[in-house]
């Protein structure tokens, strides 16, 4: 069982942003007390930290993605304001999918958005 100063030494790294995308004294820390946690020696094993949100967009897009039917064509229309790496994701799944066609909107006009939603009404 951890003791009150490893906890408060894992909610700092928390707090310090440690689910990054590279490599810190603090995601080193986690590892390490995750490993502990599990009775896991941290030499013999390591606990993968991902960036949760981008994990989640991936996995709905994934999901949606594989109930459509590859012969209809699909539009996903995309808002500008989404995290960044949302619009790259689509995109990916696009270039494997030739039937699926992302379309990006500027959220603060209306008449755009309208327009393409009328365009494409029948594939979004």
């Amino acid at each position: 069982m951890e003791n009150n100063k490893e906890k408060q030494g894992l909610h700092r790294a928390i707090q310090k942003g440690v689910y990054t995308r590279t490599k810190s004294k603090d995601r080193k820390k986690i590892n390490d007390y995750l490993c502990k946690s599990y009775s896991t020696k941290t030499k013999e094993m390591s606990v993968g930290l991902f960036c949760s949100g981008n994990n989640a967009i991936y996995s709905l897009i994934q999901t949606i993605v594989d109930q459509l039917d590859p012969k209809d064509p699909s539009v996903f229309v995309i808002g500008d304001e989404l995290y960044c790496d949302t619009l790259r994701t689509f995109e990916h799944f696009a270039e494997q999918k030739p039937f699926i066609t992302i379309v990006q909107v500027n959220v603060t006009k209306t008449n755009e958005i309208l327009k393409v939603f009328e365009e494409h009404k029948s594939k979004i």
